[in-house]
């Protein structure tokens, strides 16, 4: 991770409300996906200093620069058929 992104994160994890926040929305993400078909990929926009994998585990994380513990670059600006397979 660069520099800035584990800051964000000690930052969230660091805070209790804050993590607990994250963690409720990630729990909701986690229980959409349930209704979800089985064959298609999970993906997280924007990654940066979340920790969404703790809930999700299957989950793909992207972001639009590189850094440790992302699956993929990813710029979204450029994802312009949603039919495109990452």
């Amino acid at each position: 991770m660069t520099h800035a992104v584990c800051a964000r994160f000690a930052r969230i994890v660091g805070k209790y409300a804050l993590r607990r926040f994250y963690e409720a929305v990630y729990e909701r993400y986690r229980a959409r996906l349930e209704e979800c078909p089985r064959d298609g990929l999970a993906i997280e926009l924007g990654s940066g200093a979340g920790f969404a994998r703790e809930r999700i585990p299957e989950l793909i994380a992207t972001d639009v620069i590189e850094y440790a513990g992302l699956d993929r670059v990813v710029d979204a600006t450029a994802m312009i058929n949603p039919a495109t397979r990452l």
